[in-house]
């Protein structure tokens, strides 16, 4: 599943955003950078999880449970 989590501008969702990502045990397992875009693979007990961050959006990728329980972790 692919959902757009915030826009890279909104400081406040950002921080939410990598709030989450900690609370949730998140560890960098890759990273690769180009111009204007930042691509991370993530993984959280054992599954993947994909962080696009380009000026306009911040995307994740990953199985659609692990993608809502990121999203239900940046509302609390």
């Amino acid at each position: 599943m692919r959902a757009d989590v915030c826009d890279p501008n909104d400081d406040a969702a950002f921080q939410r955003f990598k709030d989450a990502l900690v609370a949730l045990g998140a560890v960098q397992v890759d990273a690769a950078f180009a111009i204007g875009v930042d691509m991370i693979d993530l993984e959280i007990d054992g599954e993947k999880l994909a962080v696009f961050i380009d000026p306009w959006s911040v995307d994740v990728k990953g199985p659609r449970a692990l993608v809502e329980r990121l999203r239900r972790a940046m509302q609390t």
